[in-house]
């Protein structure tokens, strides 16, 4: 459109204002900064920037693990519904485009990846990868026995 924008019938300024548009937007959701800029933005009531509240990054890195020890515990004996609802180790986008909560967490949360040590992100990555196997293997057994319920 932007080489022939009369072939399409628009105006040569919409399409410019459209194309930054797009760029502005693409920016902002697909690089996931729109999470970031919400966890980083100042709330001018409290006068005090989210993104560098200690309260909350102790609360959110406290929780993470206790969820990862949790996971762990769970991970020697067959994970329950509950733990596996408590830490998701993946979630399927679509297809086989998985997204891991962990993941995101760390490179859209630089600050935060200062509070989880290494060896906490290694376990975590490493479960994950069990866990995912785990299901990958079980996936055929598991097909059969959601067919069978269907049809009964």
């Amino acid at each position: 459109m932007s080489h022939d924008p009369t072939t399409f019938g628009i105006d040569k300024e919409k399409l410019k204002f459209f194309e930054k548009l797009l760029v502005n937007l693409e920016s902002r959701l697909l690089t996931g900064k729109i999470f970031q800029r919400a966890v980083e933005q100042s709330f001018t009531a409290i006068k005090s920037d989210v993104g560098k509240n200690v309260l909350l990054a102790e609360e959110l890195h406290l929780y993470l693990k206790i969820s990862l020890n949790t996971l762990e515990s769970k991970f020697s004996e067959q994970l329950d519904f509950e733990s596996a609802e408590l830490w998701i180790p993946s979630v399927t986008l679509y297809g086989n485009v998985l997204w891991y909560p962990e993941h995101f967490l760390v490179t859209h949360l630089p600050h935060m990846n200062k509070l989880i040590d290494k060896k906490a992100q290694q376990s975590a990555m490493l479960t994950r990868q069990n866990y995912l196997q785990q299901k990958s293997q079980s996936l055929q057994k598991n097909t059969q026995t959601f067919i069978f319920q269907v049809c009964a």
